[in-house]
């Protein structure tokens, strides 16, 4: 619904499904060394309007240390 919602393409065209075929469902153990992995995190883009790319991000967590703080991170 969100797709038509909002009209973004969910049907591709030859040469896109062609360039993607050969993309693996997993990433391969040595491209994860030297990388953390944020997936669980539920990060919010604050990306602007007209960003080309989603690439700034937030997310907040309640600190036990120091109640009422929230923690942030920002990544580019």
């Amino acid at each position: 619904m969100a797709l038509r919602t909002h009209e973004i393409p969910y049907i591709w065209p030859q040469a896109v499904e062609q360039q993607v075929a050969g993309l693996k469902e997993e990433v391969p153990e040595e491209a994860k060394v030297g990388r953390v992995d944020l997936r669980d995190l539920p990060l919010v883009t604050i990306d602007g309007e007209d960003a080309r790319d989603f690439d700034d991000a937030v997310y907040c967590e309640k600190n036990a240390a120091a109640a009422g703080v929230c923690g942030s991170l920002l990544l580019t």
